[in-house]
Parts: structure tokens; C-alpha cells; sequence
């Protein structure tokens, strides 16, 4: 599978994401988390496919990811399909992500060769409260 054309800088990214979902973080703070995170978790990556950051923790064969999109809906619908096949490609048989909004979350995956969708609630979260998971 062809690699995404990466079109902007990780900054520029990250930028974006936070412009375009409201995000209360700066380009500055949300890129320390991220790398706080991979130097935290030793199962965890950081993928860039396109002009999206994905940040997976790994735990046997499956992932919780988080998605940094700062390009348009249908170049991120791309890179997500090919995240996905690249966990498949890893060994990785279920991925796990905060979502919002379920119906939508549930259309994406389903696009992206996802085969059984569920979300369960967590009320200890105020954004993203729905743990979705995906059978891959």
C-alpha cells in the first residue's frame, strides 16, 4: 500500500487538530503529552500516515490508540484505513478508542474493513466518554 504524502510538519498537524475540535491545549503542550507518553509506555508508537498522528499503546494483540487529524475528511479517512491495516499487518487483532460521538465513530470504522464494532460508556470522562472497540 502506497504511503500517504505527508503535506505538513508534525507542528502544523497538531495545529490543525486543535483548531478544528475546539481542543483546550497548545500545539506546544499537546506534543509534550505525546511524546510523555511513548517515553512512558514502552509498548507505545507514534504512526504518522498523511497529514495524521496516531499514538497506539500496544498490550498483546491489541491497541488503544488516539488520532491527531490535521488534514480533511477524506485524507483522513485514507490514512485511518491504512493505520488499520498496518496494525492487522503487526499482528494486532482489536483496537480501542475514546470517541464521542458513537454513530459516526461506528460509520468510520465500519468504512475502514472494521468487522464488529461496540462502545461502552465511561463515566469517569467528561470528552470522549465512549470506549469503542474494533474487531480487526
Amino acid at each position: 500500500m502506497a504511503e500517504l504524502k505527508q503535506t505538513m510538519t508534525a507542528q502544523e498537524i497538531v495545529a490543525n487538530h486543535i483548531a478544528n475540535n475546539n481542543v483546550d491545549s497548545t500545539p506546544e503542550e499537546t506534543i509534550a503529552q505525546i511524546k510523555a507518553t511513548i517515553e512512558q509506555n514502552k509498548n507505545a508508537r507514534l504512526v504518522r500516515i498523511g497529514d495524521c498522528l496516531f499514538v497506539i499503546k500496544i498490550d498483546g494483540k491489541e491497541g488503544l490508540f488516539y488520532i491527531i487529524n490535521g488534514g480533511g475528511g477524506l485524507s483522513y479517512l485514507k490514512a485511518v484505513r491504512e493505520f488499520v491495516q498496518k496494525c492487522r499487518e503487526a499482528g494486532l487483532v482489536r483496537l480501542r478508542m475514546y470517541v464521542a460521538d458513537t454513530n459516526t465513530a461506528e460509520q468510520i470504522a465500519k468504512m475502514v474493513g472494521a468487522t464488529d464494532v461496540s462502545f461502552e460508556m465511561d463515566e469517569s470522562r467528561d470528552v470522549d466518554p465512549y470506549l469503542m472497540t474494533l474487531e480487526i
